[in-house]
């Protein structure tokens, strides 16, 4: 059901935002600013952001609002890793993301472990070619990396990225 109030100042707030996704999704930030220095989740994970010490800035992005990384001020968001992040080579991670530079390389995501567990890493990330590239490692830390069809070629633009992977499974990344 979908419920829409207006014009009822007397209405209390009914939104569910945890409600929203299913168990399956572990992270979802929207970049808005919870606070000054943090961005939150809206799964029941929980999986909040803080800012790094040089905090990034709220601008206008694709879909509401977004974050400005600035890769010279070493700015990124840090989730706490979490046993809901260890996807184990099953996952779907996608990003609006708007490019300054087309010279340089820089993560977009990135998920690091403990190389000796049996956990995934993961990453996606865009190359000096112009490229949208993902990253897996296996539990001996053993690399497979992946690069998307298209190119990233221009600056000031929104580009819609995502990387599914189903290690194991037929058609697997």
């Amino acid at each position: 059901n979908f419920y829409m109030y207006y014009g009822n100042p007397d209405c209390n707030n009914q939104e569910q935002v945890e409600d929203t996704w299913i168990n399956n999704f572990v992270v979802v930030c929207h970049m808005d600013d919870c606070t000054s220095s943090t961005v939150k989740d809206s799964t029941i994970s929980h999986n909040d952001g803080t800012k790094s010490s040089i905090p990034t800035t709220e601008v206008i992005g694709k879909i509401g609002k977004a974050q400005d990384f600035e890769r010279d001020n070493n700015q990124y968001i840090v989730i706490l890793d979490d046993k809901t992040l260890d996807l184990n080579g099953h996952y779907t991670h996608e990003h609006w993301i708007n490019l300054e530079s087309l010279t340089d390389h820089g993560y977009i995501l990135y998920k690091g472990g403990h190389y000796g567990s049996t956990v995934i890493d993961y990453s996606s990330c865009y190359h000096i070619n112009k490229q949208y590239a993902c990253q897996s490692w296996d539990k001996n830390h053993n690399p497979k990396c992946y690069s998307g069809k298209g190119s990233m070629s221009n600056t000031d633009y929104w580009y819609y990225t995502a990387t599914t992977s189903n290690k194991g499974q037929k058609g697997g990344y």
